[in-house]
Formats: structure tokens, C-alpha cells, sequence
């Protein structure tokens, strides 16, 4: 990013919410802050919120597998989906936490704006992908459900279907608390944020098309 061109073309901007009487240069040093500030936020979000849960889901199913021995296909078959699920939502994470946490500075003010932008629209909700790695990992759980004869000799056939289905409705509930949350925390943190960079990416434009 070229910083000299970056105040250039801030200068004339109107920047909202900020104190006009101060220079172009502190002004657009306030707005990058706040911008790489917010991208802090998010990078400790990825690493307590998600990615140290998911290493120590992977760190006991390997033990688990270390421990039991394999006796069965759908066993074998649920701690495989189990164990996908989870390395799949680690690289998931490590790959939007790289996202985050790389800088380019070879960009305009224009591109840098927009890539901020479509970094934290993709905050919104989770991604599919996100969901699908859910799925795996839930029918990995059902799988290791399923395979443990011992439970369906002692409980009974109803019981364990009961006990399957309220499994299943937490798990539901679950997500669809965590999905809530997630979703209100990007409407508080990072929606009043979109709103000023969509202001300035807008003006730039219009700047740019009245110039042609």
C-alpha cells in the first residue's frame, strides 16, 4: 500500500465521525487503526472462540483412537468423520485467520478499502463449508453412537433412540445458538465498521466517475 498515495486521495474524502480540524495524514491514521484494531479483535476471536476448541477435539479423538482399538467398521467409520470434521474446521480457521492477518502494500486506497470490505461481509454468517464440517462432524458422532453394541444390549433398542435424538436436538440447539451469537456479534462489531468503509468506497467512486 502505498502510503503517500493512500493520504493523497484521502484528503479528499469526507471522512464521518471524525474530528474535521485535525490533518488529512491523522485522520486516515485513526481509520486504518481502527480498521487494524478490529482486525486484532477478530484474529483472538479465530484463536480462543474456535481454533484452540477444535485442537483439543482433535488432540482427544486421538488419544481415543490410541487408547481403543478399532474394533468395528462403523466405529472406524465414526471416529474417521469425527477426526475430518475437525482438521477440516482447523484449516478452515487457519486459512481465515491468515486472511486476516496478512497485509498488502501495493494497494490503493480504493483496493485496500475493498478487501477490508469483503473480509468482514464474509462475517455475516457462518459459511457452508463451515456448516458442511458441522455435518461430518455430528455424523461421525452418530456413527460412534451407533457402533457401541454395549449401550444397545444394556439400554435397549427405544432407549438409545431416545437417547439418540436428544444427542441430536443439542447438538441442534447448539448450533443454532452459536449461529445467533456469531451473527449478533458481526452486526455489533463490524457493521458500523462496513457502514463508514462503504461510505468512502462509494465516494471514491463517484469522484473517479466524475473525473471521466
Amino acid at each position: 500500500m502505498n502510503v503517500n498515495d493512500i493520504k493523497r486521495d484521502f484528503k479528499k474524502l469526507r471522512m464521518p465521525k471524525m474530528d474535521i480540524s485535525i490533518d488529512a495524514g491523522s485522520s486516515l491514521d485513526d481509520f486504518i487503526q481502527r480498521i487494524k484494531k478490529q482486525d486484532r479483535v477478530d484474529e483472538k476471536y479465530i484463536i480462543y472462540n474456535k481454533m484452540i476448541p477444535v485442537l483439543f477435539g482433535l488432540f482427544a479423538i486421538t488419544i481415543i483412537m490410541i487408547l481403543n482399538p478399532l474394533k468395528t467398521v462403523l466405529l472406524l467409520s465414526g471416529m474417521f468423520l469425527i477426526f475430518l470434521g475437525l482438521f477440516c474446521a482447523l484449516m478452515r480457521l487457519l486459512k481465515d485467520y491468515k486472511n486476516i492477518s496478512k497485509e498488502s502494500y501495493d494497494l490503493s486506497l480504493l483496493a485496500y478499502l475493498k478487501q477490508k470490505e469483503e473480509r468482514l461481509k464474509s462475517w455475516r454468517s457462518t459459511s457452508a463449508k463451515q456448516q458442511w464440517t458441522y455435518i461430518v462432524f455430528v455424523s461421525g458422532l452418530v456413527l460412534m453412537i451407533i457402533s457401541h453394541t454395549g449401550m444397545w444390549r444394556k439400554f435397549g433398542t427405544e432407549n438409545v433412540i431416545l437417547f439418540l435424538a436428544g444427542y441430536l436436538i443439542i447438538l441442534f440447539i447448539s448450533w443454532v445458538l452459536g449461529e445467533y451469537y456469531y451473527r449478533k456479534r458481526h452486526k455489533k462489531l463490524h457493521l458500523p465498521l462496513l457502514k463508514t468503509i462503504s461510505e468512502q468506497i462509494n465516494e471514491i467512486l463517484d469522484r473517479q466517475n466524475s473525473t471521466d
